[in-house]
């Protein structure tokens, strides 16, 4: 009987770890210009998610808009239905993103600090506050439902924290806080230097659960997709209220 081969899955998670983490410092090491490193920083995620997540997501930087014709500000990542988005628009540069296709957002930071999660928080209240219609369609039993709307799962990227330790109390604080807006909830992250982190609501009592720092990157990933298998497809858009633009 031939051996069964055996792969080190915790070491090729800590060799990833390492290497998106040289590949980071290196780019806040060397991109001088503030804007470059940003963009240097974002596209960096966006590939790793590019790489990690099903063919299903997109991932773009990106504006959302809603039917009504209001917009939010722009997101870093958005994550978005690649199989039944009916119209993405790239005009002058920019992307725009219907609210019903949006599956997840995050923004991304050099660090994470106070400032950083507020404002994390109230780029995430811009997207969520738009409208997302629902139409009615037949799923394989022939039966017309209409897809109930989820919360737009929100989190934040960095590669360091500004605080000491990087994911203690100040940490936490700072997450939570996030929570006691109605649409501002920050769900998870990645601190590449310090730990991944998800947060957990169990009757109505707030957990944060962390990793280790070694782990930081895999914990994060497992995460994201642990928490868009749930969500199923998006919505499917009410066509009729993005013709009304064109009528």
């Amino acid at each position: 009987m031939s051996e069964v081969n055996k792969v080190d899955l915790a070491g090729l998670f800590k060799s990833r770890q390492k290497a998106t983490e040289a590949a980071q410092e290196l780019n806040r090491e060397y991109a001088i210009h503030q804007g470059t490193k940003g963009e240097a920083t974002e596209s960096s995620w966006i590939d790793l998610l590019q790489e990690y997540l099903p063919n299903r997501y997109a991932i773009e930087r990106a504006m959302v808009v809603d039917s009504n014709g209001e917009a939010s500000q722009q997101i870093d990542i958005v994550i978005f239905d690649r199989q039944y988005t009916p119209f993405v628009i790239n005009f002058g540069g920019i992307v725009y993103i219907p609210a019903e296709s949006v599956y997840a957002v995050f923004e991304v930071k050099q660090d994470i600090s106070k400032d950083h999660v507020e404002y994390t928080s109230e780029k995430v209240q811009s997207v969520r506050r738009l409208l997302r219609t629902s139409a009615m369609i037949t799923d394989h039993t022939g039966q017309a439902r209409q897809k109930q709307l989820f919360e737009i799962p929100a989190g934040i990227l960095t590669l360091s924290s500004s605080w000491t330790p990087g994911l203690g109390d100040s940490f936490e604080e700072a997450i939570q806080n996030s929570w006691t807006t109605e649409h501002g909830k920050i769900h998870l992250g990645c601190v590449l230097s310090e730990g991944g982190f998800r947060v957990v609501k169990e009757s109505e009592k707030l957990t944060i659960e962390k990793s280790d720092r070694e782990a930081s990157l895999m914990y994060f990933l497992m995460s994201l997709f642990k928490t868009l298998q749930p969500l199923g497809t998006v919505p499917a858009v009410d066509m009729n209220e993005y013709l009304k633009w064109i009528e």
